[in-house]
């Protein structure tokens, strides 16, 4: 059973970063809603990314309209992640490192 615990949840991670890439940042309730995943789901997988250093949190929006807590979106964090290609030819060589936002 745990096995299979471990493995919906590195799919939901997957599903919430793909939602994030796809669109930028966003607020867990608005992700939880295109991904149809629980709200609950969603904030622990947000806490952990964000503690991982995969994530941050955007400063609050406000005047949305909207009473109550003002929404506060995660984006990637520019320096949590970053990975890097060497394409290496006869006379040069080129190395590249990207973040996660896809920043050069």
């Amino acid at each position: 059973m745990v096995l299979i615990q471990t493995g919906l949840r590195a799919y939901n991670e997957r599903l919430l970063i793909s939602v994030l890439h796809r669109n930028g940042a966003m607020a867990g309730v608005e992700l939880a809603r295109r991904t149809g995943l629980s709200l609950q789901t969603t904030s622990v997988i947000l806490r952990k990314l964000e503690r991982d250093g995969f994530l941050r949190r955007c400063d609050p929006l406000k005047g949305s309209g909207k009473v109550g807590i003002p929404s506060v979106p995660f984006d990637f964090d520019p320096d949590g992640v970053l990975s890097w290609g060497l394409k290496i030819g006869r006379r040069s060589a080129d190395l590249l490192v990207l973040d996660l936002k896809g920043g050069v």
